[in-house]
C-alpha cells in the first residue's frame, strides 16, 4: 500500500509484463531471484541508495515500475559488477540498472541530471581548492540546475550560524589533487 499526500491508502497498480520486459533488455533472469541480499552486501554504494540492490529486484519482480523508476538507487549503480559474480543465480544488477537508466522517463532523468549536477559540483571545488567548499560547491550546483532560491532560508540560517563559511581553509598539496584529476582524465581518454 501506498499513502498519498491525501493519507488514504492505494495499492499500487501492478503491470504484469514489466519483469518480463526488463529481463529480456537486460538478458538477465530476474524472475530467479529468491531475495538471498548477496548482491546488496556486496555492493560498495548500498549505503547511499533508497532501495538496496536486492529490493530493486523485488519490486522489479512485483511489477511495481512506478516505484522502481522513483528510486534514486538506478543512478548510483557503479557497474563493478561485484552483484553478479556474488549472486548465485548470476544476475548482474549492473545491467539491469543500465536498462532501467535508458527507459526512464523525464521525472527520473531529472533527478538524475541534479545528482550528476551535485557531482561535478563537488569534484570542482576538490580540484580547485583541495578540499570541498561548501558555498563554492552550493553556487556551482544551484546554477547548474537554475535552483537558485531553493533552500535559501536554510542556507542562510546556516550562515548566519558559522555553519557555512565564505572561504574554506587552504589545504596543503593543492598541486598534487590537480594531478591526481588530470591523471584521470588521461587515463579516461587513453581508455576511450
Amino acid at each position: 500500500m501506498i499513502r498519498q499526500a491525501d493519507d488514504t491508502l492505494v495499492a499500487p497498480v501492478r503491470q504484469v509484463d514489466f519483469p518480463r520486459r526488463i529481463g529480456e533488455l537486460s538478458d538477465q533472469p530476474v524472475s530467479t531471484c529468491y531475495q538471498c541480499q548477496r548482491c546488496s552486501s556486496w555492493c560498495p554504494v548500498a549505503a547511499e541508495m533508497d532501495l538496496m540492490p536486492h529490493q530493486l529486484v523485488r519490486l522489479i519482480q512485483l511489477g511495481l515500475p512506478e516505484r522502481v523508476y522513483a528510486s534514486r538507487s538506478i543512478w548510483l549503480c557503479v557497474g563493478c559488477a561485484g552483484c553478479g559474480a556474488s549472486c548465485p543465480n548470476d544476475i548482474d544488477l549492473h545491467r539491469i540498472a543500465d536498462v532501467l537508466q535508458q527507459t526512464a522517463d523525464d521525472e527520473s532523468r531529472r533527478k538524475a541530471s541534479a545528482l550528476r549536477a551535485f557531482d561535478r559540483a563537488f569534484l570542482a571545488t576538490v580540484r580547485k581548492r583541495g578540499r570541498v567548499s561548501e558555498i563554492g560547491m552550493v553556487v556551482r550546483f544551484k546554477l547548474s540546475t537554475g535552483r537558485l532560491l531553493a533552500d535559501m532560508k536554510l542556507g542562510l540560517w546556516m550562515f548566519l550560524r558559522g555553519k557555512l563559511k565564505l572561504f574554506g581553509k587552504k589545504v596543503r598539496g593543492r598541486r598534487e589533487v590537480r594531478e591526481m584529476f588530470r591523471r584521470a582524465e588521461r587515463e579516461k581518454e587513453d581508455r576511450s
